[in-house]
């Protein structure tokens, strides 16, 4: 079972996107900001990470830079509601290393599709390598 830790900041769609995970068969764990995902993630290992990107007490661009550092297998995906100039800042994380990002607000449908294909590409890597 593909494990992810889901890290955002709203307590409603933090539950609902777990929901969402949950029954798509994801093992996901959650966390409320980036000083608590941290520890988890080290702790935890999970296969992906699902982050806000704008968090009070730690935002995505460091629970993104602490990924790359220790869990470098580990897919990412960064999302953000903000909107403006802010909203550019989204574009960025792919720059500086999440596989993927997503515009709030995203279907359930848009939120697993690129999970979906995030996975593949993360068996295909391991598959390449193994031969």
């Amino acid at each position: 079972m593909t494990k992810i830790c889901l890290v955002e900041d709203d307590p409603d769609l933090r539950e609902n996107l777990a929901v969402v995970l949950g029954r798509a068969d994801y093992d996901v764990r959650t966390a409320s900001n980036g000083v608590h995902a941290i520890p988890m993630l080290l702790d935890w290992r999970p296969d992906m990470v699902v982050c806000d990107m704008l968090m009070p007490d730690g935002e995505g661009f460091e629970v993104l830079r602490s990924v790359q550092s220790t869990l470098p297998d580990t897919s990412f995906v960064m999302m953000s509601g903000a909107i403006g100039e802010v909203a550019d800042v989204l574009e960025a994380a792919r720059l500086l290393g999440a596989d993927a990002i997503l515009r709030k607000p995203f279907t359930p449908d848009e939120l697993l599709e690129t999970l979906a294909q995030l996975r593949d590409q993360a068996r295909t890597a391991v598959n390449v390598s193994a031969t």
